[in-house]
């Protein structure tokens, strides 16, 4: 498919084995993979080929530079970032259950207290001051 990295069967960046395509943006595409040291699933976002010569690829790479930096426990963390030949890539743990915009599209309204949950989440991963409220768990 054109403008799908060209993903090898086997190892990923010599550390990662592909086991499924899991998403696909407009400027990227996730996959499930293990780390082939410690066995654990990850999500690999590798940049689309034709993007990675523009300027989309310095703004990735500066989007991985800014969250490597962050530390809290509403932001996944970045495992591995770089370069597999010359296809842009980073690397986050695998979370089970999918996209908050998938729950939306499965779920289409939240519970109030599950909405209120998510926001402060959001909003302490941003690093905005937050109170709780009175429907907040």
């Amino acid at each position: 498919m054109p403008g799908t990295p060209s993903i090898p069967s086997g190892v990923f960046a010599g550390r990662y084995s592909i086991e499924r395509e899991i998403g696909r943006g407009a400027t990227a595409t996730v996959y499930l993979a293990r780390d082939v040291e410690t066995g654990a699933p990850v999500a690999i976002k590798v940049l689309r080929p034709e993007l990675a010569q523009s300027t989309l690829s310095a703004r990735f790479l500066k989007e991985v530079k800014y969250t490597t930096s962050l530390q809290h426990p509403a932001i996944v963390l970045v495992l591995d970032a770089g370069d597999h030949n010359g296809e842009l890539f980073v690397v986050l743990p695998y979370m089970e259950g999918g996209t908050l915009r998938e729950r939306l599209t499965r779920e289409k309204q939240l519970a109030l207290g599950d909405a209120i949950s998510i926001a402060h989440a959001i909003a302490e991963g941003a690093g905005l001051r937050t109170q709780r409220g009175p429907h907040s768990p």
